[in-house]
This record gives structure tokens, sequence and C-alpha cells, in this order.
């Protein structure tokens, strides 16, 4: 029994020194991030803190002499009131006013900095998320989880941990104070408070372990939640969320998913409502011995009338600052639990290499080079490329066909360096890709994907977005508009290029909503906006009509010259422009060459020149 007692001690002091450490620095990190922001307003925050804590005790002493005067008054039977007792009155009046104004003050002041300190929190969490140089983490529901623990801590954390600092701070300077002016009567007051404090300090701890835990089962739910919560009431999914009448069933698991989440939530507030009951039972016990204490000094005479209601107001100012030193490091021990998620997201190592070796980006002019590329998106899932030779010579267009699953996308995010090669080698003009800066790789790169964006802003800003140093430069956008047919989608919207593309993100009867294919235009003429060494299309044409498809291949044909393309395609018509064709089956490029030699000799071609063709007859229906 010695030795399991033992080891509960041991493991409780294990728990205290990490919930130390941890609140040390965490607070040292928020300091430090509010001392860089602004010094004077530091300062004055601790100086207006320290008067704040020391009016309580001088409240206590002078109620203490305003009690004893009037005992005094009482026992002299006049009817003459004192000045001195007038001028305790004022005071009483003036520390109180003085206590509830400096407290709204401080409230004020710490909101109006805090707001401030927010914005630059959130922006640094979105600085480091913006710094990888891939989108692997952003594939995995572990990093999405990690994300929301730290948003939520940056959104109100760090003002509340600031807030909650500085309150213990005071609490633990009138804590010293009551217990200096109170050991003078009887430390016996004092070791009782001290001992029914013990206890919940490890009641705090632990249960800011158990939320910090139950933040962690519960985030996979919310995730799920929160995506349903977006399938029932976003535009573009419930439409067919109508038609196919699937309403209820994603209802159905919604609050399914709902009550599974109160269901955690309840059984935690049942052990909060257990550890705050405990701790309410030790303060009762410790108020009640100590009034049993006062009260035994009053019957041998030690002390007076004043000094009883001074010692009750110390001993009440010692239990309520002790309560609030205690769930102030128990608040700050808590969103120290969350510090460590942000201090995880800073040290999460990108898989991309970003830096390179900082060598100087140029145009490309001789090929883009894969040798030996090889890739697969984990361990545990088979290749999706194989052992990859191409290249892609500056000057021309060239095309890369395959059937679904083929690997084509996966391809070009290797040579957006959205993903590095599991094994193998992507050059430009001779130099691994790896060795510049990926910032600066990817500037001499437009890129159009399949599922391309759909931004709810400004079509200048959809189209700008191409080439962000020229966002306000409407010659240049118009310009992309007009290649890419985008000009007669933008002549029929009433702002022109101001116009919102969304009736959501804007006021009211603002904005527009428009159609796939004029969607796939302003992609295009993003696209087209930047004037790039390599430009990659991801399947152009597959929202477009006959028409439009028409006026667009006329529109590259014209414009290819002297530039390079990559163009992943289904439509032969797409692919037919291309100087030459990569044939991609299975992870692996079987044939390469000029359109038209693989047009006759290839099997992967049939289907598709099939497809073209009945889908030609159709459009003539």
């Amino acid at each position: 029994m010695d030795r399991e007692h033992c080891g509960n001690f041991l493991r409780t002091r294990m728990k205290m020194q990490k919930g130390i450490s941890r609140v040390l620095r965490s607070t040292k990190f928020l300091f430090g991030r509010y001392w860089e922001h602004s010094k004077a307003f530091v300062v004055l925050i601790l100086l207006l803190n320290l008067i704040l804590s020391a009016i309580p005790l001088i409240i206590a002493w002078t109620t203490r002499s305003f009690v004893d005067q009037l005992a005094g008054m009482t026992q002299d039977s006049s009817d003459w009131i004192p000045n001195s007792l007038f001028l305790l009155a004022l005071c009483l009046v003036g520390f109180l006013f003085m206590q509830d104004y400096l407290s709204i003050l401080l409230s004020y002041l710490d909101e109006r900095k805090g707001r401030n300190l927010l914005v630059q929190t959130k922006m640094a969490v979105y600085e480091r998320i913006g710094s990888f140089g891939g989108i692997q983490l952003f594939e995995q529901p572990a990093f999405f989880d990690l994300l929301r623990m730290v948003m939520h801590s940056a959104q109100s954390g760090h003002q509340q941990v600031f807030q909650t600092l500085l309150r213990t701070c005071r609490n633990v300077v009138l804590l010293l104070a009551f217990a200096l002016a109170i050991l003078s009567y009887s430390p016996l007051i004092l070791l009782v408070i001290a001992i029914s404090t013990l206890p919940q300090i490890t009641n705090h701890l632990h249960s800011n372990h158990e939320n910090k835990q139950l933040d962690s089962e519960i985030g996979p739910h919310e995730r799920n939640a929160y995506y349903l919560e977006h399938l029932l009431t976003n535009s573009s999914t419930i439409k067919e969320i109508l038609a196919l009448g699937i309403g209820s069933h994603l209802r159905n698991d919604l609050q399914n998913r709902l009550l599974m989440i109160a269901s955690f939530m309840i059984h935690s507030e049942r052990k909060r409502l257990k550890t705050s009951t405990t701790n309410r039972v030790l303060i009762g016990i410790a108020q009640g011995l100590s009034l049993l204490i006062i009260t035994a000094m009053v019957s041998t005479r030690e002390i007076g009338v004043g000094d009883v209601a001074f010692l009750i107001a110390g001993s009440q100012g010692i239990l309520s600052a002790t309560i609030g030193i205690l769930e102030g490091f128990s608040l700050i021990h808590s969103q120290s639990l969350y510090f460590e998620d942000y201090e995880k997201l800073v040290n999460l190592v990108d898989p991309i290499i970003t830096g390179g070796s900082r060598k100087k980006m140029s145009g490309l002019l001789g090929e883009i080079r894969f040798e030996g590329v090889s890739f697969r998106y984990s361990t545990n899932l088979p290749w999706v490329l194989r052992d990859v030779e191409l290249s892609i010579r500056a000057g021309e267009s060239t095309a890369i066909v395959g059937q679904n699953g083929s690997g084509k996308s996966t391809l070009i995010r290797l040579l957006l360096r959205l993903y590095d090669p599991t094994c193998g080698t992507i050059y430009w003009d001779g130099v691994d890709v790896r060795e510049f800066p990926v910032e600066d790789y990817r500037k001499t790169i437009g890129v159009m994907f399949q599922d391309y964006a759909r931004y709810q802003l400004t079509v200048r800003e959809n189209i700008g977005f191409g080439d962000i140093e020229n966002i306000h430069e409407i010659g240049r956008i118009s310009r992309a508009a007009r290649l890419s047919g985008a000009d007669n989608v933008v002549q029929g919207l009433s702002n022109n290029y101001e116009t919102v593309l969304s009736k959501w993100n804007t006021q009211e009867n603002g904005g527009v909503d428009i159609s796939g294919g004029e969607w796939q235009k302003i992609a295009l003429a993003r696209l087209l906006m930047r004037e790039a060494s390599l430009y990659i299309l991801d399947e152009p044409t597959s929202n477009l009509d006959a028409s439009s498809e028409t006026a667009f291949n006329k529109g590259f044909s014209e414009n290819k010259r002297g530039k390079t393309f990559l163009i992943s395609s289904h439509r032969l018509s797409s692919i037919m422009m291309a100087d030459n064709v990569a044939l991609l089956r299975d992870g692996k490029i079987t044939d390469y060459g000029p359109p038209q030699r693989l047009l006759n000799s290839s099997e992967l071609f049939f289907p598709l020149e099939q497809r073209e063709s009945f889908s030609e007859r159709t459009d003539s229906l």
C-alpha cells in the first residue's frame, strides 16, 4: 500500500511539474507577443493592475477602522458623529468606486489591444499554413484537426490568457498582502486555507488534460458534422440533394454526429461538475474552520469588533484570491495544452523542399525532363507513376493522354511541385527543380486545373489572380478574357469586371451566378493572364459547348507559337493541336510522338476518337 501511495505521489508531482513548465513556457511566449506589440501598453497595464490589487487590502483596513469607530460610538452613547467617521466613509466610497472603475478600464484596454493581437496571431497561423510548399499535409485529417484546435486557441485563447494572467498576478499580490496581515493575528487560518488548496490544484490539472483529450476525440466527429452542414446549406449541392431526395438521410446522419458530440460533452461536463463540487466543499470547509478560529479568538477577547470585520474580510479575500489563482492557473494551463498544438504546427516538417539551394530561376530554354520518376501517395498505397521518362521541349505543346486513373493529374502535381517524386528527378533545363526556390519556380508556370477554383469575388480578381502583380491592370485582364472567350461573359454583366461572381459573398442583389462553361472561360483567362514559361491545361475544354470549344481551339492555335504547353485532355480536338503526345497507361509512358502517328498506331486513341465522334453526333441532335 505504501508503494502504491508513493507511486501516486510521484505521478501527481510529475503532473504538477509538467503543468507548471507548460504554463511558464506559454506565458513567456504570450507576454513576449504583447511586449513586442507595445511596451508602453504592457507597462501601463502592469501599473494599473498593481494599484487594483492593493485596493481590497486598503478597503479592508479602512473598514476595520470604520467599524471600530462605530463600536466606540455605541459604547459612549453619544449623538455626536466625529469628522473622522465621515472621512472614513468617504474614503470607503472612493476606494470602492476606484476598484470598479479600474476593473472596467483594464477590461477596455485589454479588449482594445487584444483585438489587434488577435489579428496578428491569426495571421501568424495563416502565414505558417501558407509557408507549406505542397498539398500533402492538407490532405491529412490529422492536420485538419490540428488546425481546428490551433485556430480555436488563436480565436480567443491568447487574449483570454493575458487577461487571466493579469488577474492571477493581482490575486497573488492580494493573497500575499492579506496573508501577511492575517499572519499577525492567526497563522492557523493560513494553514487551513493552504491545506484545502493542494487537492484543488491536482483536480484542475487532471480536468484540463481530460478536456484536451475530449477535443482530440470529438475532432473527427466535428469535422464530419461540419461537412454535412456544408452540404445541406451550400447552393452547389442543395440542388442535387433536393432532386435525389436525400436530405432526410443526410439530416439523420448529421443528427447522429451531433448527438455523439453532445454525449461526449455531457460526459465531460459531468466530470467537471464532480470536480467543481469537490473544490467547493473544500472551500466551504476552509471557510467554516476560519470562522471557528475567529470565533475562538473573540471569545478569549484577543481581538475586537473591527479586527473581526478585518479577519472575515481578509480570510474571504485570501480564499477568493486562492480560487482566482487556481482558476487562472487552470485556464492558462488549459491554453498551454493548445499552445503545444501551435508549437506542433510551427515545427511541422514540410514534405516539399521549399528553399532549394537558391539557384536563380530563368525561363525555359531547352526542356523539362522526367527521369525515372515514380510516385505514390503513401507507403501503404499502390504506385501511381512508375519510372516515367518524358521530355517537354521548350516552344512546343505536349499532350498527356490516358484513361481515368492513369496518373495524368498526379504528373501535373509533381511538375508543379505540389508533391515531390518518391523516386527519380524532374529537370528544368538540366537543373533539378528542387534546387529552385519553390515560389520562384511556380511564378514561371501558368496552370488551369480540371477542378479549378471558383472564387466568389469580382471578375477582375478571378482573372487577375493569374498574375497578382497586375491585378488592377484592366488592359491585361481584358486581353486575357478576349483570348479565352470570357469577354462575352463579361459584356453581359452589369458591373463588367467589378461584378461579383456570387450571390452569397456580396451585398443584396449585387452578385451573379454563371454557368459551368462560363466559369471555365474565366479560369482559362486566369491562366492566360500570366506571362509564363510553361502553361499547363488540365481538361481545358471539358465544360465548353461545341462552338466555344472551336473558338478556344482556334485561339489556342493562333497563340501557342513559341510557347510551351502541357495539355491533359480526353478531347481528340485538343490533343490533335499538340506537337507531341505522350500516352500514359498504368502509371507508365507507353508511347510518345506526333499525334497523327499515334492516331494511326496506338490503341488508346481509338476510344478517344470513338467518344468524340459520338459526342459530335449527339451535339447535332
